[in-house]
């Protein structure tokens, strides 16, 4: 919450590879067109010219918004492989960097 005389205060430039997989996705519970991602991390890299402030190491659970235009439509995620472009936006907040594609399913390991 901002008070009357606060400034409001973004995070700095940042960028962090992911390759992770889906555990979840469920509807943003504030921004309708956005879902949320909870993703279990097999690896993380900075991004060349950014810092990284998210430094997950592989087994972090994080939760990721997305703008669900980025996701593949195809049904339930849950257990697939997506390489993405991940950036801190606030307090708590981490989203995914806008990046063409923004989200890339990885094939299945056998």
């Amino acid at each position: 919450m901002v008070r009357k005389g606060e400034d409001v205060v973004s995070a700095a430039p940042n960028r962090t590879a992911l390759v992770a997989r889906i555990e979840g996705r469920r509807p943003h519970p504030s921004v309708g067109k956005w879902d949320v991602l909870t993703l279990r991390v097999v690896s993380s890299a900075p991004v060349d010219g950014y810092h990284d402030m998210i430094r997950a190491h592989p087994g972090q659970q994080l939760t990721v918004a997305v703008d669900r235009d980025w996701l593949p439509a195809e049904g339930d995620l849950s257990g697939r492989s997506v390489r993405l472009s991940a950036t801190v936006a606030g307090p708590d907040v981490i989203t995914v960097a806008y990046a063409d594609p923004a989200v890339t399913l990885l094939p299945d390991q056998a």
